[in-house]
């Protein structure tokens, strides 16, 4: 069973993929009503199908997934080492804690849909510049995520959920298809955005390359090594950052009229 819920000192986390709960809802009472699962009919039939919602992934800064255990209803999640998983930039502006993990936070199976429809895995150097620091709740994208975010307060609004009858959201989307079209839509557009800003990164690197070489061919000097221009091709270096460079190199060397130079 998991802890109970006090409405004026626990709140949820939603999920950045899909922007569902972090609490499998046929386990908890819902406390803006005191009420249980067995107190919605239409949220009740489905019941068996909520167990995957309280399987949580943390991505930190590294990108490496960490399996997530217990949501302890104020804003972290237990780690196997006794430590804290802490959503973040959610708490940018409050100091790091020594015991506390910081990164993104997701369903294990909203991960694995983006993984499997969309070749996608995601990034914490792709999303937290989108999420908004300014707001200490924010775990999510600026998105109405196809109508999920009108049931998010502090809490689930299952109330609404059950009089809409939109369980569906609530479902794995590894299996459901409805709730997977609903995901895919918010993300697919953000995935083909990403593609075309990392092909524009890619050209900056290529120039950087091919620009840096020519340089250190007349000073003599080392030029970048092909796991650095990979390195900051796949956006670990900030965008703005490997523009800087590529054109900075670009207007030291004599580039010949057939590499393009990087834009203004």
């Amino acid at each position: 069973m998991f802890p109970s819920r006090q409405v004026c000192d626990t709140w949820d986390v939603y999920c950045l993929i899909c922007a569902g709960p972090p609490l499998n809802p046929a386990l908890i009472t819902i406390c803006e009503t005191r009420q249980t699962i067995n107190d919605f009919p239409h949220l009740k039939e489905h019941a068996i199908e909520f167990d995957w919602l309280d399987k949580y992934l943390g991505v930190p800064e590294n990108n490496a997934p960490l399996e997530l255990g217990l949501y302890d209803t104020q804003g972290d999640f237990e780690l196997p080492n006794k430590k804290l998983f802490c959503p973040y930039p959610s708490y940018m502006q409050a100091p790091k804690e020594d015991h506390k993990q910081y990164g993104l936070t997701c369903h294990a199976k909203c991960y694995q849909l983006l993984q499997e429809r969309l070749w996608y895995n995601l990034l914490y150097q792709d999303v937290w510049p989108l999420l908004d620091a300014a707001n200490d709740d924010n775990t999510c994208l600026d998105s109405e995520y196809e109508g999920m975010t009108e049931y998010q307060e502090q809490h689930m609004l299952y109330k609404y959920i059950e009089e809409d009858r939109n369980a569906l959201m609530l479902l794995d989307p590894t299996s459901n298809k409805q709730n997977a079209q609903r995901i895919l839509k918010v993300w697919e557009a953000f995935v083909m955005k990403l593609s075309e800003t990392r092909r524009r990164l890619l050209c900056f690197c290529c120039t950087f390359k091919r620009a840096s070489k020519l340089a250190s061919e007349k000073a003599g000097s080392k030029h970048a090594t092909q796991d650095e221009l990979v390195w900051a091709s796949t956006a670990a270096m900030p965008a703005s950052i490997v523009r800087l460079i590529a054109t900075r190199a670009y207007l030291a060397s004599d580039v010949d009229n057939s590499v393009d130079a990087p834009p203004a």
